[in-house]
């Protein structure tokens, strides 16, 4: 193809001996890129930008950096505009990757990692097992995982070295509820003792929360979740002071969490909470309140906030010997000597509770691992195709990239332009993929719903969330990236022109001269052209 008019009057803005070293080259180059443009139905403003780009290369000074950053950006992104096929096909292969790793390192977080939506979580302890869940009837031995409510009473009472102290039930209800006459529905709830919500350090937004006289009458108050008042209220202000039934029991609510608040246990979202004290309207025929006979009923988590100072084997050995004094007294009057020492080989063990409890946490752990390991491997099967596209890319790009160094651009300068082209394809390919990463996540959480019905995991972009995500665009940018950059400008620019049958054998002062003039004098007569003009 024949160089058009332009490039010839252009070509004429430089020095005589520029033109006779590098004319024909030039035009050549010239007419290659606009033939490419012209077959992907590109205007000439497109093979225009290919030739700014190309001699802007060869002519930045040591201070212009960020002109540098700015001008490698710009470039980048009218490169991948200039190839929608693509970029199209490599940003939808990094969006894969990369919003299955941050889908399933959202839900591995928060079920293994995350620590709870509390006021200082680091000082919260639990008195037992977080992994346990549900109600034990009968006697234990070892490690207790569970306390019966008489038992929390007397932690409660008597310890020290907590600043305070709760209980909350170990699993999750569901109960039916209706709001004044209207329909009955089921909602997920759980009964706490008074001092909840204070040891978490969560306020309510609106109303107030339980106090410790819920733990010494029959109070029938409810609290509910910010997205139970917008799903059943509205969002209604005048919410506080509304009768709700739940099962038999007739309760008032009295308060509404703020939004986010999920609790104590990982993967729960109530509803709404009640007293412990309101559990024979609960859960009737049967009475969890008091402990009568051997056959203790074993149901509460039971959670203390260290006062500060007090270490947590200063507070495991004050928590033990209220509960060893209680096993001693109880079994005691109950039991022969001989039989009662069988139930007294109990202990609880004090343990951080950052991460707060998890019926999900010991199920799941492994097969999150495994999971996380294995959508690493996708993402990098997916770098490895980017970096074939690029590579094959590369090789159609070797005359501006041989022109470009011919001209004085450095190797580095080439290959800092190439990896700013690949990093834009992958920051376009990570915000894909924080679209297609909430997707992700609702699919594996219906994949776990058969183990785990009750699992609630809202998918949010946390710091850790989009720090991992960050980190994971990056390092898929090195992977694909480095290699076909480093290949693309490791040819030599004159076996290149070789190739070609012309030669490129200019002197320094020549090239410095012609990019100098290029410099300061291209932009004006890319403004002052015509778009169209062929």
């Amino acid at each position: 193809m024949r160089a058009p008019g332009m490039y010839r009057a252009l070509l004429w803005c430089y020095p005589s001996a520029f033109r006779q070293e590098y004319g024909g080259e030039m035009l050549q180059l010239f007419a290659e890129q606009l033939g490419e443009a012209r077959q992907r139905g590109g205007l000439l403003l497109e093979a225009r930008l290919w030739a700014r780009a190309t001699f802007d290369a060869a002519t930045i000074g040591p201070k212009e950096h960020g002109h540098v950053i700015l001008q490698d950006l710009k470039y980048a992104g009218r490169t991948m505009a200039a190839n929608p096929g693509f970029t199209a096909v490599a940003i939808l292969s990094l969006a894969l990757g990369i919003g299955a790793n941050t889908a399933i390192f959202s839900v591995w977080n928060r079920v293994l990692m995350a620590a709870l939506p509390v006021q200082a979580p680091e000082q919260l302890v639990m008195l037992t097992d977080p992994n346990s869940s549900g109600v034990q009837v009968g006697s234990s031995d070892g490690e207790r995982g569970l306390m019966t409510y008489a038992e929390f009473e007397q932690i409660h009472d008597q310890a020290q070295g907590f600043a305070s102290v709760m209980a909350s039930e170990s699993s999750l209800g569901r109960w039916p509820l209706r709001v004044g006459d209207g329909a009955w529905t089921e909602v997920r709830g759980r009964m706490v003792s008074g001092r909840y919500f204070a040891v978490l350090g969560v306020p309510a937004a609106i109303g107030r929360t339980f106090s410790v006289e819920d733990d010494r009458q029959v109070a029938p108050h409810a609290v509910i979740s910010h997205q139970f008042w917008q799903r059943s209220f509205g969002g209604d202000p005048g919410v506080l002071g509304k009768a709700i039934t739940v099962r038999k029991a007739a309760l008032t609510i009295i308060g509404v969490m703020p939004a986010g608040f999920t609790a104590e246990t990982s993967g729960d979202q109530p509803d709404l909470w009640t007293p412990l004290r309101m559990q024979s309207g609960l859960s009737p025929g049967s009475d969890r309140l008091r402990d009568t006979g051997t056959e203790k009923i074993m149901w509460l988590h039971v959670f203390g906030r260290l006062t500060p100072g007090v270490s947590i084997a200063q507070a495991s050995a004050s928590a033990n010997a209220i509960f060893k004094n209680g096993l001693t007294s109880y079994y005691g009057a109950a039991l022969p000597p001989d039989k009662a020492r069988e139930f007294l080989n109990q202990r609880l063990v004090v343990k951080p509770a950052v991460g707060g409890a998890s019926r999900i946490r010991s199920q799941f752990a492994d097969p999150l691992n495994i999971l996380l390991a294995a959508v690493g491997v996708v993402l990098l099967i997916a770098c490895c195709n980017v970096a074939n596209l690029l590579l094959a890319r590369g090789a159609s790009r070797r005359h501006e990239i041989a022109l470009r160094l011919s001209l004085g651009a450095s190797r580095a300068r080439l290959v800092r332009q190439l990896l700013t082209e690949s990093l834009s394809l992958a920051v376009a390919g990570g915000m894909a993929g924080l679209v297609l990463a909430s997707g992700f996540h609702r699919g594996l959480l219906w994949l776990m719903s058969d183990a785990a019905p009750d699992l609630r995991l809202d998918f949010g972009l946390e710091p850790r969330v989009l720090a991992f995500s960050f980190a994971v665009t990056l390092a898929a940018a090195v992977v694909f990236g480095v290699l076909p950059a480093l290949l693309a400008t490791k040819a030599d620019a004159s076996e290149s022109f070789k190739g070609q049958g012309r030669t490129s054998s200019g002197s320094a002062g020549q090239l410095r001269w012609a990019a100098f003039w290029w410099r300061h004098n291209w932009l004006s007569l890319c403004h002052s052209w015509p778009a169209r003009a062929y």
